[in-house]
């Protein structure tokens, strides 16, 4: 077997495995980029110091969300066949899906959603329909409406969506192991399409309880499912690599990024062109799609870089992507607690605070509260 000797391993990881650990660069990329952003946009920080594409970047902070549903799609969704091949039976298999899922998005959300309303925003407790908000976060179905959709710690309107497209990919198992990749992308965008233009058609330029509606509701799960759908697409390919041709491609790791370059070209410029985004239709309904693609570009580019040299070298960076599920929920109460010290006239300030607090909440969580109970979750799954 040939080895890539920038990485040190054979062409084509274990078969078996479901992690390529350079994905966590993303993740932790994404993490910090919605950061960043939350930052700007709650402070109005209307002199931000970073000029060109970086300060761009950040601006349009709101894309790494998306780059997390195509990630999410393709770990998900290669997990998701792997497992569901292996399984002899389906209720077995949907049992195993249903706790994993829940184990690992579960714990975090309710302590989070619970230190947002003790520490971060009490009122709430005595808010008139206290009690349907409360529901609809533990149900996860608050992304539904605009009184709920970011009420209780906002950025957790994501995990919404995501509940629901673990639901989506657990009924649909069987027929993922069968389909082909460019049919799944070609059903699910048709679909995301008629949401979106059916969503821009009725709440176009609505707003209700301050939430701006054709954003509402073109982010439901059927109108993000393009995003996830690049990523799963990717999934299947390598699920279904039997002959190593697929890995033997990633491989050749430097033809992604040069993908991406060119893509990020166009994509972005139709963007930027195109920026009061909201009010042009034809951005709503396709744009993302082609977004999506540009992410599963990089995921591919993450994939090929392996677990050898780089992926040891790069173990610093990686961690934040292991952590990125605390970043991304710790943030908003770290935010909303420093805006009201005398560091929010500070911007720099503010944000050096900002990031290094959600580090340690994040850290925290994961190695004292997340990790531990993944565990006990394993030895109850596998006893040794």
């Amino acid at each position: 077997m040939k080895v890539d000797s920038m990485n040190d391993q054979p062409l084509g990881l274990n078969p078996q495995s479901n992690h390529y650990p350079m994905i966590d660069i993303l993740r932790g990329f994404a993490a910090f980029t919605v950061i960043v952003y939350h930052v700007i946009e709650h402070i109005s920080w209307k002199s931000f110091p970073l000029k060109g594409i970086v300060g761009d970047w950040f601006q349009i902070g709101w894309m790494s969300v998306d780059m997390f549903f195509v990630t999410s799609g393709f770990v998900i969704v290669l997990s998701t066949v792997k497992s569901f091949k292996r399984t002899d039976s389906v209720r077995d298999f949907q049992k195993g899906y249903i706790r994993r899922r829940l184990t690992r998005i579960i714990p975090l959300h309710f302590l989070t959603c619970v230190i947002y309303l003790i520490f971060v925003s009490p009122e709430m407790l005595f808010m008139p329909r206290i009690g349907y908000h409360l529901i609809s976060h533990v149900f996860f179905f608050h992304n539904w409406h605009p009184a709920t959709i970011g009420s209780i710690n906002g950025p957790n309107w994501s995990l919404g969506v995501e509940i629901q497209f673990y639901l989506i990919v657990m009924l649909a198992a069987g027929w993922l192991s069968q389909v082909r990749p460019w049919v799944l992308v070609m059903t699910c965008s048709l679909i995301s399409w008629a949401w979106r233009a059916s969503a821009y058609a009725i709440f176009h330029d609505q707003i209700r309880f301050g939430s701006n509606l054709t954003w509402v509701y073109t982010s439901q799960v059927f109108g993000m499912l393009d995003l996830f759908t690049w990523g799963g697409a990717l999934a299947l390919l390598i699920a279904n690599d039997t002959t190593g041709k697929t890995q033997m491609w990633l491989n050749r790791w430097w033809i992604w990024p040069c993908i991406s370059l060119a893509a990020a070209i166009p994509i972005m410029k139709i963007y930027w062109s195109n920026a009061s985004y909201w009010n042009i239709p034809a951005m709503v309904i396709f744009w993302r799609t082609s977004e999506g693609f540009l992410w599963a570009c990089l995921l591919a580019t993450a994939c090929g870089l392996g677990s050898g040299r780089i992926s040891r070298i790069s173990l610093p960076f990686r961690y934040f992507g292991t952590i990125s599920y605390g970043l991304y929920l710790w943030h908003i109460p770290v935010l909303f607690s420093l805006k009201r010290t005398y560091i929010v006239n500070k911007p720099e300030s503010f944000l050096a605070w900002t990031l290094f607090l959600t580090f340690l909440c994040a850290s925290a969580s994961w190695h004292l509260f997340e990790k531990p109970l993944m565990e006990k979750y394993q030895k109850r799954i596998h006893p040794s």
